[in-house]
C-alpha cells in the first residue's frame, strides 16, 4: 500500500467510533500533508491567524466514520 493511502487509512481508523460531527485539524499550508488531507476527503474551511507563528489551514473531516 502507499504511503499516502496507509497514512489516510490510519487517520480513517483513529476516527471510527468518534461521536463528534466533524473531525477538525490545523495543518501548515507549506506541508506536502495537504494533499494526503484532500485525497482522505477533508476540506479546508478556514485559515487561523495566530500571532505566535504562520496562518494555518483549517479542514475538517464529516464524522462519524464507519468502520
Amino acid at each position: 500500500m502507499p504511503v499516502g493511502r496507509a497514512s489516510a487509512e490510519l487517520m480513517r481508523q483513529l476516527l471510527v467510533g468518534r461521536p463528534e460531527t466533524w473531525a477538525t485539524l490545523a495543518s501548515d499550508p507549506r506541508s506536502l500533508a495537504r494533499r494526503l488531507y484532500r485525497q482522505a476527503g477533508w476540506r479546508k474551511i478556514g485559515t487561523s491567524h495566530l500571532p505566535w507563528g504562520p496562518a494555518m489551514d483549517l479542514p475538517v473531516l464529516p464524522s462519524p466514520v464507519e468502520a
